[in-house]
């Protein structure tokens, strides 16, 4: 495997971690590289569990073969179940936003008239 392949597959998501929750604790970061999980299983997302213990709002996609580790927003859990990602570590379903909320409807203005000097 070159080193390339194996930035983009072990090192690029703690990287962007760092980067994108630079005031959080770097405590949800995959413990080993992930670039033999997916030789055997579907497409699809996949919990990531380390032989101790499960870091839970990090998640694999796995993709013709290759993993991708990818991480929740903010302190979110990845749940396989619902293939989602969820406020708690034990929601056992969907969660959809609610689209039903009226919204009043914008009368258009009148551009203002410009001014004449």
């Amino acid at each position: 495997m070159t080193l390339s392949l194996f930035y983009i597959l072990c090192l690029a998501p703690l990287a962007t971690l760092a980067f994108v929750n630079p005031a959080q604790p770097s405590l949800r970061f995959p413990p080993v590289c992930v670039k033999d999980f997916c030789s055997d299983r579907p497409d699809g997302n996949y919990r990531h569990c380390h032989p101790q213990q499960c870091v839970e709002g990090v998640y694999v996609s796995c993709s013709n073969g290759i993993a991708y580790v990818m991480t929740c927003p903010g302190w979110l859990y990845f749940h396989e179940d619902t293939n989602q990602c969820n406020y708690t570590p034990d929601c056992p379903e969907f969660w959809f936003p609610d689209t039903k909320q009226s919204v009043p409807p914008v009368q258009p203005q009148p551009a203002p008239a410009a001014q004449q000097q």
